[in-house]
């Protein structure tokens, strides 16, 4: 039996602990830290326990520059975020963190750059003795103050060899560009300014910050005697320098004034992020981007802008087809960008203008993004374009069916997998028969020409007894005639006149499958099954004199539903008598 343990032994033993991690901890860095994360959570003489062996081991000395900063780090992370909730209750009272604080202090490093790091290394971090971050105008106020002091200090020691070291181990160069741009003005401006447009992603962040905190302190002003003196000089600088002012439109107003060259630069590095909710000029920029080539950065601004009151639509819309048809035939670097929620969004609103930008025009994008529109994806033009156009049908077909002479069949690729899915989704989902009129009825000429054709194409295309056997299934959701005969004498006829046992296996397996899941009581034996078998030998004897070949498909159905009945009468009979478990 086990005995209950009370809170003096649970306390006791929770002090042995700490004591032997203490030991263990000996010089090993990583093992402080974890201690000190959790240095909060112990009782008061657990937590001095583990400050004295700490501050003991730091008197003589036991710690390299490195761990010494690391510890720092640690502390000075958990003092701040303590004095900032002060008034929680897991928070440590001031007389504990007094007590860490002393540790903190001995630890701080003595280079400025060591010491304010931490301030470049989050976007909001915890200050110390300072407003709490809730406090948003305040909080933003009093951390550029931090940063910006932090920075003129850095400079003062190291100039700006550590301004660029700052830089480099902070999370956003950004960050350290206005407060450079805030502790020094101009003093560094004519070596930041080059940096401008160039490859490495920190220099370029560390000039942009700067450039755009200097143009929110300064204007215009500022970014003219740049541009018509020597400080920016070629069409890189020129236009990544307008970029940062954020000023739309007029930012690209005076790049057109400066020329092509600059202009161009200037809509390579333009990002349609950040404009806000209330940006006007969603299609100006649209077509700027696509101009310089970036349909996918177009189009990913156009998902954002398509459903603003005031948005015009139809313009967009275009916009986005064209750039889609173009990216099926550019690289696109920036595709990446482009997410399956944003493009099945683009379809929609596609579909909402079909009769502006043309049902077949949306149908052959929607089979040129089918992997992009996801699993399961419902294009709603396909249907039609199926009907319609052989010559697509046989594409679809392709996609998820090898040649039959083929005798290697290769590991397909991701991209082929998922258009093979969605390919053999829509072909079971195909429901429109080629000829199908405006009321339904089928023109009987006109699928027949279709049949032919797609039948020549696809014995081109070496796919001509699996294509054959979609073409049957699809015939299988034809209408009845008007007197209740089905199928319809369309169908019947071209059932006919092929004389094709393939398209003839088709129609059967789609009639099969469409009667899609049963249900039915254990009790419930074959009545379901007996139903469908009369119905299909009844449409198969008014069909038998002129339309043999169909009726003796149907005549199949009934036979086989007659067989599936009497298998569920005798697994009905079973469990009635108690012989099925």
């Amino acid at each position: 039996m086990f005995t209950s343990l009370t809170w003096t032994e649970y306390y006791n033993v929770v002090s042995e602990v700490v004591v032997r991690l203490v030991e263990d901890a000996g010089a090993n860095i990583d093992r402080w830290i974890e201690l000190l994360k959790r240095v909060s959570d112990l009782t008061p003489g657990d937590r001095q326990v583990v400050l004295t062996a700490l501050k003991q081991r730091i008197e003589a000395d036991g710690f390299d520059d490195g761990g010494r900063v690391k510890i720092w780090e640690e502390l000075r992370a958990q003092i701040a975020q303590h004095r900032e909730f002060a008034t929680a209750k897991w928070a440590l009272s001031q007389e504990e963190l007094a007590k860490i604080d002393e540790i903190c202090v001995a630890l701080q490093p003595s280079a400025p750059l060591q010491r304010h790091v931490w301030l470049f290394q989050s976007w909001r971090p915890p200050l110390p003795d300072r407003v709490p971050r809730s406090d948003h105008p305040a909080y933003d106020s009093a951390l550029d103050e931090c940063r910006k002091e932090a920075v003129a200090e850095i400079d003062s020691s190291g100039g700006l060899d550590a301004l660029y070291q700052l830089a480099r181990e902070a999370t956003e160069a950004w960050w350290v560009g206005i407060a450079i741009a805030d502790a020094t003005g101009d003093k560094y401006r004519d070596q930041l300014l080059p940096l401008l447009g160039v490859e490495s992603a920190t220099q370029a962040d560390l000039s942009g910050g700067y450039v755009a905190r200097q143009f929110r302190q300064a204007g215009w002003q500022w970014i003219d005697s740049l541009i018509d003196g020597t400080a920016a000089t070629n069409a890189t600088q020129r236009g990544t320098l307008l970029l940062k002012t954020s000023d739309h439109p007029r930012s690209w107003q005076r790049a057109d004034q400066l020329g092509e060259d600059v202009a161009q630069e200037f809509w390579k590095r333009f990002q349609p992020v950040g404009l806000g909710h209330d940006f006007p000029h969603a299609v100006y920029v649209a077509e700027r981007l696509m101009g310089a080539g970036r349909n996918a950065a177009a189009l990913f601004l156009i998902e954002l802008y398509m459903k603003r009151d005031d948005a015009d639509v139809g313009r967009l819309l275009e916009l986005a087809a064209s750039a889609l048809e173009t990216l099926l035939i550019t690289e696109d670097p920036e595709i990446g960008s482009l997410r399956q929620y944003g493009f099945r969004q683009l379809f929609d609103l596609f579909y909402d203008h079909r009769e502006a930008l043309g049902w077949e025009r949306i149908a052959r994008l929607e089979w040129a993004y089918l992997p992009a529109l996801g699993f399961q994806a419902r294009p709603k033009m396909l249907n039609d374009l199926l009907a319609r156009d052989e010559t697509f049908f046989v594409t679809v077909v392709s996609a998820i069916c090898w040649p039959a002479s083929a005798k290697e069949r290769p590991a397909a690729s991701a991209e082929q997998t998922s258009r093979a899915t969605n390919a053999y989704t829509l072909l079971s989902e195909w429901s429109v028969l080629p000829g199908t009129q405006a009321d339904g009825s089928i023109d009987s000429a006109a699928l027949q020409e279709w049949v032919l054709r797609a039948s020549n194409a696809l014995r081109e295309a070496d796919r001509l007894t699996i294509g054959l056997q979609q073409i049957g299934q699809v015939l299988a959701k034809a209408p009845a005639d008007g007197d209740g005969t089905w199928p319809c004498t369309s169908v019947r006829d071209l059932l006919e006149a092929q004389c094709n046992k393939q398209l003839e296996k088709g129609f059967y397996i789609g009639t099969y499958n469409k009667r899609g899941v049963v249900s039915r009581s254990l009790d419930g034996g074959g009545i379901q099954e007996r139903v469908l078998a009369a119905k299909y030998r009844t449409d198969a004897s008014v069909c038998a004199d002129q339309w043999p070949r169909t009726a003796a498909v149907l005549r199949a159905l009934a036979d086989d539903y007659d067989r599936e009945g009497r298998r569920e009468d005798g697994s009905a009979e079973r469990f009635l008598g108690g012989l099925d478990e």
